[in-house]
């Protein structure tokens, strides 16, 4: 750390000692490696760190839920709506391509797979991989 840093976090950890900021407190008495010279505020914002992790831990799972449920209901949605599409043949491209960009992200435009120039075949053959390795996980 430079001179400077240094001297700017000292005047961050004075301020957040007279302030009662714990949490900046404990933050800039750690970046320091110094002991704090009040205990009690230390601790308290370790608390408060402990409890915005955890927080943050909660929020994370509830979003990976949230998000594995659209995934699921993007997947029931193309399986049923493809039940009157062949999985086989070129028959029903357009119909294909259409199904596949509107239940999957990342077949879209700015997806990471985007399907806009594939050929028919190739639609049809994605088309085949997608429908047969959903159709037992999710029926």
């Amino acid at each position: 750390m430079n001179e400077n840093y240094i001297v700017q976090l000292e005047i961050k950890k004075t301020e957040a000692l007279t302030g009662r900021n714990a949490r900046l407190y404990t933050e800039t008495c750690d970046e320091l490696s110094v002991t704090p010279e009040d205990i009690s505020l230390y601790e308290q914002g370790l608390a408060e760190l402990v409890n915005e992790k955890r927080e943050e831990s909660i929020l994370e799972s509830i979003l990976e839920k949230n998000s594995k449920n659209v995934i699921k209901a993007n997947v029931a949605k193309f399986l049923k709506k493809s039940e009157n599409i062949s999985i086989y043949g070129c028959r029903d491209t357009a119909s294909k391509r259409k199904l596949l960009v509107e239940c999957f992200r990342r077949f879209k435009k700015d997806g990471s797979q985007n399907i806009a120039n594939y050929t028919d075949s190739q639609v049809t053959d994605l088309f085949r991989n997608v429908y047969l390795s959903y159709k037992d996980k999710y029926k």
